[in-house]
């Protein structure tokens, strides 16, 4: 987006062949440009252009500057102009991240009323002191946010600062600039008062370009050509750029993971900055009259990679076609953005353990996940805990969540939960079967109110069959689908694998199940229902023994253990865990422990062999391994034979392996104080992650979801009295 083309909203005549022009973006104001007794007509004449088929044919990025928040027009403009057709909207006047959450719960209501299921960006204006300084939080506040942009004429005006001071405006850009970083979002340069003056336009757009700037305004068409030339590829990085895509597309084909051009080591930052280049470059007839400078700067386009944005555009959807200049843009601040799901609202209302830590992985991908317990509160909670005051598996299982406390089974309640599903992406619960649909949740009814939302229902053991309406709970499942009667020893009793093991796989499905149905809504625009229980997954952790061939006997040995040398052995002072079921690893073992004269016994040679004589060779192994203690053979062993000396998991929060990986964070809690937990299941790239949260208190942030869906103190005043709000 090197340039963008300010028109008035209240000049409807302007708007095609601003649309036809050479700017990369047209931003239509619907505030300062449009007299108070206009503004109705103005609103009007902006969303029916959006409808029009010039937009539906264009490849431009169309932006609608709506009035500001507290202004009587705000909500109007935001109702009317999102819709398919506006590839982002300016909220001017960002003071705050409140501001930007306001807006994009405006924004998602829209959105839903008018047909659009991917969000549309938001490029938030700073033209004040105290937007400025909170700059980095606006910017950090939503994943809708694509931009800061400065807008000099009311931030320097306001305060008796020259607009023409070659030092204030670049301290001011460089604040902005520095702000967006923070933000992993871009920055965008503000107009440029005189139209008049060419060569301080292109000064000031100079100063832009070297501080990182995506582009700069434009108040007057003949600017466009100058903001291209500026913000535009030389003829030299556009060849670049072209060889290295050719060389990419080589070594793709190649199997070929690293290689140079002109002597230069490229990886994935270079590809998607050639691609940038390429994407950006103007056409044959758009090339500006006005030569670039000789000095002008590396461009300083942020990257576009070859996937879509977070939440792309769904056919018949609104947003951007894949190829515009919309769906770079918005792809370029994909590229940027933190996490997989950044911009994903999910709703989680489900307990225990398998629903609400899969909803905590898919907060570690970055979605925004909003817990919402019944009054009685998660039953998590109220398991044994030595903390006083909070259980630590509750703090454990939901970790960066907001919460809030409603009362379902009331008018009201329901009225509150089915606004937070219009700007929902997710829900998750774990009733069973039937209590969704008697609460006016279910399924069908959420279908017809958000045909894109993702339904993912956690039960016991399914949605059908005779065991449907059962309770299901981690070890009930596990004794009744074998997994403890072959966790005991052979011919001995079941025993219980601890650690809630079915319920995490469980958990593990509903984030894998909740990302596919996701990925497809980006093809298909619909949601659809994602089904996990924890008989499947219990069986699917099984999936190893689960073969039953033809002809065989149905009871037949299935335990997968390899015998007595593969397992925990005493040592002369704690356990050691042994794996060597490689001729590698068993021939290393017995050098190690002195046991060469077994190594090349043929009665020995195979974990099968092995296995049969297992009476013979264990006590001989464990004979040897008295002679060290556990941690001692770790040591010898080394990276050569794979062991591991039985540890504490409170040994994990220290653990020189667990601090490398960055696997603990400390987290602030309202009511612990702070407690140290584990931080991300999967790792994504090297792009660093935002720190994880702690898991609410009880109703902790209440309040703060409500006000962002529009309801005022007072009405959750009265929430609160009546008990469905707590």
């Amino acid at each position: 987006m090197r340039s963008k083309l300010f028109v008035p909203g209240s000049r409807p005549e302007l708007f095609a062949k601003a649309l036809q022009g050479a700017a990369d973006a047209i931003s239509i104001d619907l505030e300062d440009a449009v007299a108070e007794d206009r503004k109705d007509e103005a609103r009007a004449n902006v969303a029916a252009f959006l409808a029009s088929d010039a937009v539906r044919a264009s490849a431009k990025l169309i932006i609608v500057r709506v009035n500001a928040i507290g202004s009587p027009h705000f909500e109007a403009d935001v109702a009317a102009v999102a819709r398919p057709g506006l590839g982002m909207l300016n909220l001017p006047k960002a003071e705050s991240a409140e501001d930007v959450r306001v807006c994009a719960a405006a924004m998602a209501a829209a959105e839903a009323r008018n047909g659009v299921s991917a969000p549309i960006r938001i490029l938030a204006n700073i033209e004040t002191p105290l937007g400025l300084r909170l700059a980095p939080e606006i910017g950090a506040a939503d994943a809708r946010v694509a931009g800061l942009q400065l807008g000099f004429a009311d931030l320097f005006a306001a305060n008796g600062i020259a607009r023409r001071d070659v030092a204030n405006v670049h301290a001011a850009m460089f604040a902005l600039k520095m702000a967006a970083a923070e933000a992993g979002v871009f920055a965008y340069d503000s107009a440029f008062p005189d139209i008049k003056d060419p060569e301080g336009y292109r000064a000031e757009a100079e100063m832009a370009r070297r501080l990182g700037f995506w582009g700069k305004s434009c108040i007057h068409p003949s600017q466009v050509a100058l903001a291209n030339s500026v913000f535009g590829a030389s003829d030299e990085e556009l060849a670049f750029a072209r060889r290295v895509l050719a060389a990419a597309e080589e070594a793709a084909a190649a199997g070929v993971g690293a290689f140079t051009v002109d002597g230069k080591m490229i990886d994935a930052p270079f590809i998607a900055r050639a691609r940038a280049v390429v994407t950006s470059a103007p056409a044959a007839d758009d090339v500006p009259a006005v030569a670039a400078s000789a000095n002008a700067p590396a461009l300083a386009t942020v990257p576009v990679p070859a996937v879509s944005e977070t939440r792309p555009s769904s056919p018949g959807a609104g947003g951007a076609s894949p190829g515009s200049a919309a769906a770079a843009c918005g792809n370029a601040v994909a590229a940027q953005a933190r996490r997989p799901l950044d911009g994903i609202r999910v709703l989680d209302l489900s307990a225990y353990i398998a629903g609400p830590y899969g909803c905590t992985l898919l907060a570690d991908m970055g979605a925004d996940v909003i817990k919402v317990e019944p009054p009685a509160g998660d039953n998590l909670r109220k398991y044994p805990s030595t903390l006083p005051n909070e259980s630590r598996a509750f703090l454990g299982v939901n970790r960066s969540k907001r919460g809030i406390a409603l009362d379902l089974k009331q008018k009201d309640g329901l009225e509150i939960l089915l606004k937070l599903v219009d700007t929902a992406d997710v829900l998750v619960h774990n009733f069973r079967p039937g209590v969704p649909e008697r609460l006016g949740i279910g399924y069908e009814q959420l279908k017809a109110r958000r045909p894109q939302l993702v339904y993912c229902a956690v039960t016991g053991y399914g949605d059908t069959g005779p065991m449907k309406d059962n309770a299901g709970y981690d070890q009930v499942l596990q004794t009744f689908t074998g997994i403890c009667t072959l966790q005991g020893p052979a011919g001995g009793p079941p025993e219980i694998v601890y650690g809630s093991v079915v319920d995490y796989y469980a958990a593990a499905m509903v984030a894998s199940g909740v990302s596919a149905a996701l990925f497809e809504r980006t093809r298909s625009g619909s949601g659809q229902y994602v089904g996990v229980s924890l008989l499947r997954s219990a069986l699917a952790m099984q999936s190893a023994r689960l073969i039953y061939a033809q002809d065989e006997p149905l009871d037949i040995g299935r335990d997968m253990r390899s015998g007595g040398i593969t397992g925990i052995h005493p040592c002369k002072e704690g356990h050691l865990y042994l794996s060597a079921n490689t001729p590698h690893f068993w021939q290393t073992l017995c050098e190690r422990t002195g046991l060469s004269q077994v190594a090349d016994d043929e009665r020995y040679d195979s974990v099968k062999k092995r296995a049969v004589h297992a009476d013979v060779l264990v006590p001989l192994l464990r004979q040897a391994l008295s002679a060290r203690t556990a941690l001692e053979w770790e040591q010898v062993f080394g990276t050569d034979v794979p062991c591991a000396a039985a540890r504490s998991v409170e040994e994990m929060f220290a653990h020189p392996q667990v601090l490398a990986e960055q696997m603990v964070a400390t987290m602030p809690h309202p009511v612990v104080g702070s407690y140290q937990g584990f931080t991300e299941a999967v790792r994504f790239g090297d792009a660093p992650v935002p720190a994880p949260f702690a898991a609410p208190a009880f109703g902790q942030h209440s309040s703060e979801v409500l006000k962002a869906h529009g309801y005022s103190d007072g009405e959750i005043e009265r929430l609160r009295s009546l008990g469905v709000l707590l």
